[in-house]
């Protein structure tokens, strides 16, 4: 692999922490979704990402939510997979601010 790539690679990574870290304030609550449903759950949303992923790509689709691009999908469906692998090591914890 190329450095150049394996920079990309880095600043795509950085994104999506900035992501999830953005994601995590505007959504997170008293209830952690992702400890309650565990990995079928996580399962579940990654379904729901691959989903809109094949939405959104489909040119028969008129889109009226602008806002949801293609990026931010493939990002959410990495995020989710990281979630999966911090839960199953049982280093997941409550997800609301400390």
């Amino acid at each position: 692999m190329k450095k150049s790539t394996i920079k990309a690679i880095q600043q795509v990574q950085k994104e999506r922490m900035a992501l999830t870290l953005r994601k995590n304030h505007d959504y997170s609550g008293s209830i952690d979704n992702i400890a309650l449903a565990g990995l079928d759950g996580i399962a579940v949303r990654i379904f729901d990402k691959a989903c809109r992923l094949m939405s959104l790509r489909s040119r028969n689709t008129q889109r009226r939510v602008l806002d949801e691009t293609l990026e931010d999908t493939l990002k959410d469906l990495a995020n989710y997979a990281d979630y999966g692998v911090v839960l199953m090591r049982g280093q997941w914890e409550n997800s609301t601010e400390e």
